[in-house]
Formats: C-alpha cells, sequence, structure tokens
C-alpha cells in the first residue's frame, strides 16, 4: 500500500490534533532543554559563589593567621626585651655584690694586719694568733663568695622563670588578656 493512501485514511479533524501534539512535544522538549540549561547555569552560578565563599573564609583565616602570628613575635620580643633588661640588671646586682664583697674582704685584712703587733719578738711568738685572725677573714670571704653565687644563681632562676612565664602567657592567653585579667 502506498504511504499517502494510509494518510488519506487519518481523517482532517484529528490531523489538527496530531498537529497540536507535535507542537506541544516539539515545545516541551524545547522547554526542557532551556530549564536544563538555566538549571546548568544556575549549578554553575552556585559553585562559583560557593568557591568565592570559601576563597573569602580562606583569606580571612589567613590575615587572622598572620595578625596573631605577628602578635605571637611581638609579645616574644618584648620578652626577650624583659629579659635582657632583668639580666642586665642582675648583673648590675652581681657587680655589686662582688665589690662589696671585696670590700669586705679589704676591711678584714685591714683589721687583721692591725691586730698583729708590730713588735719582731711579738710576732714570733704570736704566728699562731696571726694565723687564727686569718681565719675569721678566710671564713667571712668565702661566706661572701658563696653568697655571691647563691645570689647570681637565683637571679638567673627567677630571670629565667619570668621569661618563660611571659613566653607562655603571649602564646597561650586570648587576645585582649593578661594574666591579671580582662
Amino acid at each position: 500500500m502506498n504511504p499517502l493512501a494510509l494518510l488519506r485514511l487519518v481523517p482532517a479533524r484529528d490531523w489538527l490534533y496530531i498537529a497540536a501534539f507535535t507542537v506541544l512535544l516539539v515545545g516541551g522538549i524545547a522547554f526542557v532543554r532551556h530549564e536544563r540549561e538555566i538549571g546548568a547555569a544556575r549549578v554553575e552560578q552556585l559553585r562559583q559563589a560557593e568557591t568565592t565563599q570559601r576563597a573569602a573564609v580562606a583569606a580571612a583565616w589567613a590575615a587572622s593567621s598572620a595578625t596573631e602570628t605577628q602578635r605571637r613575635q611581638a609579645a616574644q620580643k618584648e620578652s626577650d626585651h624583659e629579659a635582657d633588661r632583668f639580666t642586665a640588671l642582675a648583673y648590675a646586682g652581681h657587680a655589686d655584690a662582688v665589690s662589696a664583697l671585696d670590700g669586705l674582704r679589704q676591711r678584714t685584712a685591714a683589721a687583721t694586719a692591725r691586730c698583729v703587733p708590730g713588735d719582731p719578738a711579738a710576732v714570733a711568738a704570736g704566728a699562731a694568733a696571726g694565723a687564727a685572725g686569718d681565719l675569721p677573714a678566710d671564713v667571712l670571704g668565702r661566706l661572701g663568695q658563696a653568697a655571691v653565687d647563691i645570689a647570681a644563681f637565683a637571679d638567673k632562676s627567677r630571670g629565667a622563670g619570668v621569661d618563660a612565664e611571659r613566653q607562655y602567657d603571649s602564646l597561650n592567653l586570648p587576645r585582649g588578656l593578661s594574666p591579671a585579667g580582662p
């Protein structure tokens, strides 16, 4: 059979339905394609917005991290400066103590020299007395040196402890707080 003959079998009014159905089908397919393209564009816009937001958050975090690093470095530098100042004061105090000890030794030696009489016979007879006179000066000198050494050790220990505490506080305390409070 001829395909045109088959088409003639369809009534004219059904051709109107077939044309309307075809228009609706083609329009629906075009609409679905259009919506799919719009949806893809929306998804791409959302991805770009999310990427931009992530980049902004990362930049803010990096800036905050850099600021915190600078704050910590400044606190470390201040702590080092304070430790150096304290060490200088401790060394000055140590030098003063050594100077005072030397003065004490000189005064003790002078006092011991005055105790020994200038008479040669008395010197020969009092040699043991002279040695006994040196004993307090020697003990006093040793005690003074021990006191100076202990003071130097205490100064170094205190300085190291204060420096360690400052460094710990500068690294661990939240911003705006000091060991005494806000």
